[in-house]
């Protein structure tokens, strides 16, 4: 999740894709957006995911986008977005990552922290079949 060039982000600055066919660059989230953030998502019981009401990407991902001082736009994933607002940055080196397996929850007890390698092999392991999903949603 984190973009290769992250050269030039101060410590602690929470980070994200510009989305583009272009390298990515990284844009720190707005505190205008990390505030909002929670009046799109569909907020239920600790145990139930936690669904984003608004844009799903063709990556399957809720997205979160904004406008930049300066003109250009910025976008991140609405779970990345959730997990900045409530934990603060995501390590470099880490992503986020649905215990939950549904890409537009945004529970952040159905979110936690993973190395990309981590992640990947979990993924691996959901599409064969063997995976097991940590979090059973009672209500869809």
């Amino acid at each position: 999740d984190v973009a290769a060039g992250s050269v030039g982000r101060l410590p602690g600055e929470p980070i994200v894709r510009k989305l583009g066919y272009r390298t990515p660059t990284l844009h720190p989230i707005p505190r205008r957006v990390l505030v909002r953030i929670w009046d799109s998502v569909d907020v239920r019981s600790l145990v139930q995911c936690w669904p984003w009401k608004l844009s799903v990407g063709s990556h399957g991902y809720g997205q979160v986008g904004w406008g930049r001082t300066g003109g250009g736009n910025a976008m991140t994933t609405a779970h990345r977005a959730a997990w900045t607002a409530l934990f603060g940055p995501i390590p470099v080196g880490m992503t986020v990552d649905h215990r939950c397996r549904n890409s537009i929850c945004c529970n952040p007890c159905h979110l936690r922290l993973r190395t990309n390698p981590d992640n990947a092999g979990d993924n691996r392991q959901a599409r064969r079949g063997r995976g097991r999903r940590s979090y059973k949603d009672p209500v869809k």
